[in-house]
């Protein structure tokens, strides 16, 4: 089943995007939920991180899209959002709050498709995420850190830090180790230092990634291969780089 949040302030839009989204889990042969927000007031008001896609509505009656997306991503780093929207030009800000995609109105059913199908490559990816556990060695504890609460793994001296989403260990080991035990689709070097789990990437601005709130250098030699890869990523394309 998959949940997904329409929040928009027209009827007949919301009908419409209510009934595109029936068809193309029809057509993947997907449960598909659909709850309808006309008021970002009510949406925002009792979330609580259950759904797993959010079509937004970015000019809204009582608030803007935008910000409701950004109070969403306080607890929220995860939540698929699509935007919905009359003003292409928001497409640039999207990328501050982690956006999937954007459909401009008036939305078509293929559009609307195409921009499903990336939300269920990246749901897919994460899913096989989700339960993947790695070993490490934090001084005498052996710990046992989800894949997926990594945020990204860096080497100082002759130790690594695994850094999570709430804490940060010094364990034994490599970089390189590292590499090969977490998921190659999912992970990504920035530079020679630092392994980025793209899942938690919120912006990109030249030469620096911003990942759980750290900001970390993208090395020349490396950033083809990380824009890439975390393209690739963000399309929902399993094989990445």
């Amino acid at each position: 089943m998959i949940k997904i949040a329409v929040v928009e302030d027209d009827d007949g839009a919301a009908a419409d995007l209510a009934e595109m989204l029936g068809k193309f889990g029809e057509e993947q042969g997907v449960a598909i939920r659909v709850t309808r927000y006309a008021k970002g007031a009510d949406f925002i008001a009792h979330y609580r991180q259950q759904f797993d896609i959010v079509l937004m509505d970015i000019e809204l009656p009582d608030s803007n899209g935008m910000e409701l997306a950004a109070q969403m991503r306080r607890g929220d780093p995860y939540t698929i959002i699509i935007f919905v929207t009359n003003l292409a030009q928001y497409a640039v800000k999207g990328y501050e709050v982690d956006a999937l995609d954007f459909a401009v109105k008036p939305v078509t059913y293929p559009m609307l498709a195409m921009k499903m199908q990336r939300a269920l490559g990246r749901l897919q990816m994460r899913a096989g995420q989700a339960d993947k556990e790695i070993t490490v060695k934090d001084g005498e504890r052996v710990l046992r850190i989800r894949q997926a609460d990594l945020t990204y793994v860096e080497v100082q001296g002759h130790r690594v830090i695994a850094h999570t989403t709430g804490a940060t260990y010094r364990v034994r080991g490599t970089l390189g180790g590292f590499e090969k035990e977490l998921d190659a689709a999912g992970f990504q070097r920035c530079n020679n230092c630092y392994l980025v789990n793209l899942a938690h990437v919120s912006s990109v601005e030249g030469h620096t990634v911003t990942v759980g709130g750290d900001r970390l250098q993208i090395s020349q030699p490396r950033r083809k291969a990380f824009i890439r890869a975390l393209n690739a990523y963000l399309c929902g394309d399993a094989g990445g780089e």
